[in-house]
């Protein structure tokens, strides 16, 4: 079995991968009552979203990659100094193995550097 390569990358700048980060944030309530009715799923979403991400200075997003592959979003957002963790998203292939804890973690660690 190859061992999974997994990366923790500030995401400051829209690309490509918005898509990819937009349908991770969907997962968040796969599956009850509130799906289909959130802000994720409004399709002025993507440009607010295209906003967050431009804002780096009260704004920091990162990716979990696994051998290259976006499978996690995290967003904090700074209010005066404190850290306030909007959301943390997983794709269902990392959820209920460890790698939310190994994410929010790192993600933590990179935060408190820059």
């Amino acid at each position: 079995m190859m061992k999974e390569k997994i990366e923790i990358l500030r995401y400051n700048k829209v690309d490509e991968n918005l898509a990819v980060l937009i349908e991770l944030h969907k997962l968040i309530f796969k599956n009850n009552k509130l799906n289909n009715h959130l802000i994720y799923f409004d399709t002025n979403f993507p440009s607010y979203f295209k906003k967050i991400v431009a804002d780096t200075r009260s704004n920091y997003i990162f990716t979990l990659r696994l051998n290259g592959t976006i499978e996690g979003v995290i967003h904090f957002k700074i209010f005066n100094d404190i850290i306030f963790l909007n959301n943390i998203c997983l794709s269902e292939n990392c959820q209920g193995r460890g790698y939310g804890k190994i994410f929010l973690f790192e993600s933590l660690n990179l935060l408190n550097k820059t």
